[in-house]
């Protein structure tokens, strides 16, 4: 009798172990989805912040601005601050 029970028990253990690990298996590829997609938009939000950037630089330069003040309003280099004043400053 016991050894009977003790073989329900073990086939019961190994259908929970089976039915627990088909649950996690989709739950797993549910979170790697997750994580790809939270970083996919975390890429974008740094694009798209970098563009809004861009724009008011450039705003400032059809303004006149100088390039230390493009340099330092925009966080930019020298060379990018001068790049930005040839291609859309005053002609």
């Amino acid at each position: 009798m016991q050894q009977k029970q003790l073989k329900d028990l073990s086939h019961e253990l190994q259908a929970m172990t089976s039915a627990a690990y088909g649950v996690g298996k989709p739950i797993n590829q549910l979170s790697a989805q997750l994580r790809e997609l939270d970083d996919r938009q975390e890429e974008f939000d740094l694009k798209e912040q970098g563009a809004q950037s861009m724009q008011q630089a450039i705003a400032l330069v059809h303004k006149g601005v100088s390039i230390e003040e493009l340099m330092e309003t925009c966080e930019m280099s020298r060379g990018e601050a001068e790049l930005l004043i040839m291609v859309h400053g005053q002609y």
